[in-house]
């Protein structure tokens, strides 16, 4: 997806970008749709986000998203997702959360809920819950109790023993790698992205010193 962005970029937003920058994207899209079929599910899961995007651009649906029948919406969808579904990985449950992501987007808090602060430190560490959580979920179910003994849980077991048993070492450990690793990183961009733009700008150089 990321490798994807300078496409993305020159079809839906009109911004140019290199030859070397496209020509290496294409290259790499279509080397991993060869070898690595995708399932069209996850690329319907980019949908909502292009939705949400959109939306995001216009005043009515921002004052609409922010009503209190909105946040009714999401509780609704959110819930059916995990209770009729099982949190299964299909259209109708994809539809469901998409819609509930694109009105949180367009501002709405879920009756002040995403306003707490606890939600937003929470919000900070995104990021590292959704690289860390898919390794937790491995050494709990497949090393810990196994994946015959899990396949026996009922969903209730299943979500309880997710949230309340993984939740808060996520949350620990997530706490550490964005404030020990992430973070710094961010703060050190801008440094890191200077450098490279000096240091573009002496390798281009022609032989009268000005710059390409």
């Amino acid at each position: 997806f990321y490798l994807s962005l300078p496409i993305i970029a020159l079809i839906f937003f009109r911004q140019r970008h290199s030859v070397v920058a496209l020509t290496i994207s294409v290259l790499i899209a279509f080397a991993i749709c060869y070898y690595t079929p995708i399932n069209n599910i996850h690329l319907y899961s980019f949908i909502g986000g292009f939705v949400g995007a959109l939306l995001a651009k216009s005043d009515l649906f921002l004052k609409i998203s922010k009503h209190i029948v909105s946040s009714l919406v999401i509780i609704g969808c959110l819930f059916s997702t995990v209770y009729f579904f099982n949190g299964a990985y299909t259209i109708f449950p994809l539809i469901l959360t998409s819609i509930a992501f694109v009105l949180i987007a367009g501002g709405n808090t879920i009756f002040g809920i995403l306003s707490f602060n606890i939600s937003r430190q929470i919000g900070q560490l995104a990021y590292s819950i959704y690289l860390l959580h898919t390794t937790l979920l491995f050494i709990l179910y497949r090393v810990i109790i196994g994946f015959e003994a899990a396949n026996k849980f009922s969903p209730e077991k299943f979500w309880a023993i997710t949230i309340f048993g993984l939740g808060f070492f996520l949350i620990v450990l997530c706490f550490i790698t964005y404030y020990f690793i992430e973070l710094p990183a961010i703060n050190s961009s801008a440094k890191i992205t200077k450098k490279i733009k000096n240091l573009k700008s002496l390798i281009f150089k022609d032989s009268s010193g000005e710059n390409f």
